[in-house]
């Protein structure tokens, strides 16, 4: 949540210190945990779905936006956008020809550091640059479903929270 004080400039480094002395975290704390709802086949997100998880809006503090999770995704198309800090995926769903867009905001440095990690560097600069004609690669993604509306299309996307290679996602049941 957020608070707000008044301070003279004189007192901020005394404020610091005391704030740092009585701080009782640890560095565990900083980690993010993600909770997943439910693990989630890419075919089973539907329109009418997403329809059905609106009746839960406003989502905040309180009531948190589902989360969901699915396993071993096909990227078949990437586009990252540096000076944005966005990645733009295309996944396809398995046994069909349907596809689903998503976006992850802030995550581009995560995601070379993973490429990085786990593939050569002829592969990593392929995939870094969205030539995935050559180089087959499959992720677990974590995501939220939204609509994006763009030049008066309406589809089904993806909002990725988090992503790993194979199945590396420690899953908390």
């Amino acid at each position: 949540m957020a608070a707000g004080l008044s301070l003279r400039e004189e007192n901020i480094d005394i404020l610091r210190e005391n704030l740092n002395n009585s701080c009782t975290l640890a560095n565990e704390d900083f980690t993010e945990i993600i909770h997943i709802d439910k693990i989630l086949p890419l075919n089973e997100i539907t329109y009418d779905l997403f329809t059905e998880l609106n009746y839960f809006e406003p989502f905040g503090k309180e009531n948190k936006e589902p989360l969901f999770m699915s396993e071993d995704v096909s990227v078949i198309g990437l586009r990252m956008i540096d000076d944005k800090s966005t990645i733009i995926f295309t996944f396809s769903l398995k046994d069909s020809y349907r596809k689903i867009k998503a976006i992850a905001f802030g995550k581009n440095d995560d995601f070379k550091e993973l490429i990085r990690k786990n593939f050569e560097p002829l592969d990593y600069e392929k995939i870094i640059n969205g030539l995935l004609r050559d180089v087959d690669f499959n992720l677990n993604i974590v995501y939220s479903i939204t609509i994006n509306e763009y030049n008066n299309n309406v589809s089904i996307q993806l909002r990725i929270r988090d992503f790993k290679i194979g199945n590396t996602f420690p899953l908390d049941e």
